[in-house]
């Protein structure tokens, strides 16, 4: 899977409140600068242990119709992000089952010895039965 021209913002991860206040300042940075936007909205997700503690990193991307020069802190432009060496799931159904989801690709993942990494990347998208998620876990 190939993303084009995606232009990405680092979400506040402290609470929920902080994290849907992150996501609404990026759906208004890209209206006010008048961005053309195409495809899906993207969500990495990354977890890793720091002195053992947990710690999770999400971030919102969408891909653009043309590039960036310039773009202002805490926004980031990539031309290219290339996922490779990663397994994929597909999921059709309501948003609060999308962590049954998630948990059956892990156990995919385990019942095939196949190691993951710790970054997932859902891609989000409608169709007429209702909303799509593409679920793509890093394999190591």
């Amino acid at each position: 899977m190939t993303f084009k021209n995606v232009l990405s913002r680092r979400l506040d991860s402290g609470s929920a409140e902080s994290l849907q206040k992150s996501m609404r300042m990026f759906e208004s940075y890209v209206k006010r600068e008048g961005l053309e936007t195409q495809g899906p909205i993207i969500m990495k997700s990354s977890s890793h242990l720091v002195d053992n503690t947990l710690i999770s990193e999400n971030v919102m991307m969408i891909q653009l119709k043309g590039a960036l020069t310039n773009v202002e802190d805490p926004y980031a432009f990539n031309e290219t992000i290339r996922l490779e060496g990663y397994i994929m799931l597909r999921y059709t159904g309501p948003m609060d089952m999308i962590e049954m989801a998630n948990m059956k690709l892990r156990v995919y993942a385990f019942e095939n010895c196949i190691d993951l990494g710790p970054n997932i990347y859902s891609v989000y998208t409608a169709n007429d039965k209702g909303r799509v998620v593409d679920l793509f876990q890093e394999v190591l």
